[in-house]
């Protein structure tokens, strides 16, 4: 790429990612903006310039609305738009894909103190996201699980698909989100919920799981073999943990055994 070129790429760049108020504006930052942009008919360089940032702006919380449809409603849409100009702000895209934007933005709610219940809802909506990007992977039928002896089951480990998240939260994120999507009204409650997030073919799915289904899937999940996994189990359980199985298994959830 021609230097020159690149060098004025670089510095647009920098000026449509910080504010640019044409009233406020340092002498020298100014004499450079007039000095690489030619003014219009109707428009001097600075406001041409000022116009296009705001468009892209603009553009950029769209995305972010996009991303957050539940947590803009949880907040508002005054709230969430002032927000989301200060996270612009402060994490401007680096990424050629719009799909990043708001990656670290749930981090950011939480660092500008949002209450706990809404940054739990933007984890999980930012989770969804997560696992419909994800790779895909050909996964583990129950026919394949059912095919191993029993006497070997003990020595196996599962390993997840990689489009499989559990998001912890101490509130009903889920519950409020299902909701939204179903056009209904709820409300953020405190409550400790484990969500299993998952995508089979290109559609992502949601699920609470109970304390115990939570507790035995995030171990499989973590690699330990099943024996480790199940030596903690009461028999009068162990109906329970086979339908499970079969459950995780018929939703895709695993993509190889492992001796």
């Amino acid at each position: 790429m021609n230097r020159g070129l690149r060098s004025f790429e670089l510095w647009m760049l920098r000026e449509i990612e910080r504010p640019l108020d044409a009233r406020r504006l340092p002498r020298a930052r100014r004499a450079r903006i007039e000095r690489e942009v030619l003014p219009s008919a109707t428009l001097g360089a600075v406001e041409r310039l000022a116009l296009y940032s705001e468009l892209v702006h603009a553009r950029l919380v769209e995305c972010l609305r996009g991303d957050f449809p539940a947590t803009q409603r949880a907040l508002g849409a005054a709230r969430f738009e002032q927000l989301a100009s200060r996270f612009l702000e402060r994490h401007p895209s680096r990424h050629f894909s719009l799909n990043q934007l708001g990656a670290a933005f749930p981090a950011f709610l939480a660092r500008v103190r949002c209450r706990g219940a809404l940054v739990d809802l933007a984890r999980l909506e930012r989770t969804v996201q997560d696992v419909f990007d994800a790779p895909r992977d050909d996964v583990l039928r129950l026919e394949s699980l059912r095919a191993w002896p029993p006497e070997r089951w003990g020595s196996l480990k599962l390993r997840p698909i990689r489009a499989l998240r559990i998001v912890r939260a101490a509130s009903n994120a889920n519950t409020y989100l299902q909701a939204f999507h179903d056009g209904r009204r709820a409300s953020l409650a405190r409550r400790t919920t484990h969500t299993l997030v998952w995508r089979s073919e290109f559609v992502v799915w949601r699920r609470e799981l109970s304390q115990r289904e939570h507790a035995l899937l995030a171990r499989v999940v973590a690699g330990e073999s099943l024996a480790a996994c199940l030596r903690d189990v009461p028999m009068r359980g162990s109906s329970a943990v086979r339908a499970w199985f079969e459950t995780w298994a018929r939703d895709g959830l695993f993509r190889a055994l492992e001796s």
